[in-house]
């Protein structure tokens, strides 16, 4: 009930109570198993027919109301949403309601990803759908799986599901009032290394290098706003590292969805040897980031502290190839 107090001055009404519904309901990619159920309670209310085909991909049907044209509408919209949260709280995506907030004309969620990619544009259809009064033609709803980490449920759309549209509207975009006719598309990549474990010995130190404070966002908006990836950040940080030292790269875990902006990383590195003087040069490499990235990104914090020891690190060649991705396309679709 907390998100429906939340957005009970909102307009539209319909739409926005649908959308706390939806809040309610976890919905990672290639996980709707829970949306489609309560999309087919919604068909079934309103006496609407539905269609699944077997990828997971679901489509109501309304016919024409108080209107005599003979043309068919399709509206689209994806059930999956980027899961993401902050580094602070304890959140699973996988079962815990999404906590809404209101602050002045904007509606937020509070730590972790709101779902309004496209729960928002979900919640219209259902809203149109279930309106009685309104005048439209026949309608087919599509509703996608993963649009998110792929773009499986359009690539794989069974086309019976909706034969015979004559005009589409897909309700994914950023701003109210806009019709956007094109968009730049994107590609998922895998990168194969041959890589090399050996066995460290009691000469060795494991380090780890965490980044984290970072505002993320999403791939396709807010990239543009300089936002930083911890990512790169990590690994510009440990090639700089190893034009002081030889280090061995142990394990790199960083990012959580192809299309959010990663905002932590952790790389974990061991050193031979390690003297005060290297580890004071890391330092300073490590504060004269924290410099230049404090205009864009001010909440950044760049640790680096001792980690558990490891028997098995990658060799120098294979711990090179890791830290080289982050610039070389000849890695892009080769087993190295």
């Amino acid at each position: 009930m907390h998100n429906h107090k939340i957005i009970k001055n909102l307009e539209p009404k319909r739409v926005w109570e649908l959308f706390a519904e939806l809040g309610n309901i976890p919905r990672p990619s290639y996980h709707e198993e829970r949306v489609r159920a309560w999309i087919k309670e919604f068909a079934h209310k309103n006496n609407l027919k539905w269609k699944q085909d077997t990828i997971g991909n679901l489509a109501l049907y309304k016919d024409a109301q108080h209107c005599k044209s003979q043309k068919t509408l399709l509206m689209q919209a994806h059930m999956d949403m980027v899961c993401q949260k902050t580094d602070d709280i304890d959140f699973d995506f996988f079962s815990d309601p999404i906590k809404f907030r209101l602050e002045g004309d904007y509606l937020y969620a509070t730590k972790t990803t709101l779902g309004s990619d496209n729960g928002v544009g979900l919640a219209m259809i259902l809203a149109i759908l279930e309106d009685q009064e309104i005048s439209h033609p026949k309608i087919q709803a599509l509703f996608t799986m993963n649009e998110e980490d792929g773009m499986d449920g359009a690539n794989n759309l069974d086309a019976n599901l909706i034969s015979g549209a004559d005009y589409m509207i897909n309700l994914d975009t950023e701003f109210e009032s806009v019709i956007l006719t094109s968009s730049a598309g994107s590609r998922n990549v895998e990168i194969n290394l041959l890589l090399n474990q050996i066995k460290t010995d009691q000469t060795c130190q494991n380090y780890e290098l965490i980044i984290t404070g970072l505002q993320g966002g999403h791939s396709g908006i807010n990239i543009q706003e300089n936002r930083v990836n911890a990512i790169k950040i990590s690994t510009n940080l440990i090639s700089e590292f190893q034009n002081i030292s030889d280090l061995l790269i142990i394990a790199v875990n960083g990012g959580t969805s192809r299309s959010a902006i990663p905002r932590y990383c952790k790389t974990v590195f061991t050193l031979e040897n390690p003297t005060d003087k290297t580890l004071l040069q890391f330092q300073n490499i490590i504060e004269d980031y924290k410099t230049s990235y404090t205009p864009t990104e001010p909440n950044l914090e760049i640790i680096l502290q001792k980690s558990v020891q490891t028997e098995l690190a990658f060799d120098l060649r294979s711990s090179n190839k890791i830290i080289n991705l982050r610039t070389s396309p000849l890695y892009i679709n080769q087993k190295i």
